[in-house]
């Protein structure tokens, strides 16, 4: 059935101004992306901003995507991480995913890869697959924590096993699980095999 996007706005736009957050944010989202209108970043910076101070969690990562970019507000990427960090700490998976990549770059925030590690964790541990991959490559070169072959093949098999078929990122966490292999002894690999399965069953 086609879609019509106008009658949606419509609705939407009325919904917004009962000040519903979510109405906002699906109304940000037909400007972002050019649904039955041209597309109108700056309104949709307006409308994410708007849920955003409501506490909605999906609108405080876009806005703080829209800040660390520069697309349809100034550029700023303290704010950004300040954005991305709130919708982080309430557990939004991509959130902690590129709250660990700021941490990891000192992007608007003091570099610290013990805590950008922490950040790739908690999204790893919601089955995020690029922070499963992340984890896999920071314990197999001990940055942020101290070396660990057996976790860093876990999190490798687990990247593996939840990127999407045929995606290269699951082909690269395959990859690079096995060149890890070949360092290891055949009880560390048993072990993590293992932990691989306790994390599965969780």
């Amino acid at each position: 059935m086609k879609q019509d996007y106008a009658k949606a706005a419509r609705w939407l736009e009325a919904a917004a101004k009962q000040e519903y957050r979510i109405a906002y944010y699906n109304l940000a989202t037909i400007n972002r992306r050019g649904l039955g209108r041209a597309k109108d970043h700056a309104a949709a910076a307006k409308l994410y901003a708007k849920a955003a101070n409501r506490g909605y969690v999906r609108s405080q990562y876009r806005l703080g995507w829209y800040l660390y970019r520069g697309i349809g507000v100034a550029k700023d990427i303290s704010q950004a991480a300040s954005w991305i960090g709130k919708a982080a700490t309430a557990g939004h998976a991509k959130s902690q995913h590129s709250l660990g990549w700021m941490y990891a770059k000192g992007n608007g925030v003091k570099q610290n890869p013990a805590t950008a590690l922490a950040w790739f964790r908690k999204a790893a541990e919601q089955g995020y697959s690029d922070s499963q991959a992340r984890l896999g490559l920071l314990y197999r070169k001990g940055i942020g924590a101290k070396q660990d072959k057996v976790e860093a093949y876990m999190w490798y098999s687990l990247a593996a096993s939840n990127a999407k078929a045929a995606s290269k990122a699951r082909k690269d966490a395959g990859k690079y699980r096995g060149r890890l292999a070949k360092t290891m002894l055949p009880a560390q690999i048993s072990k993590a095999k293992q932990r691989f399965k306790d994390f599965r069953a969780k």
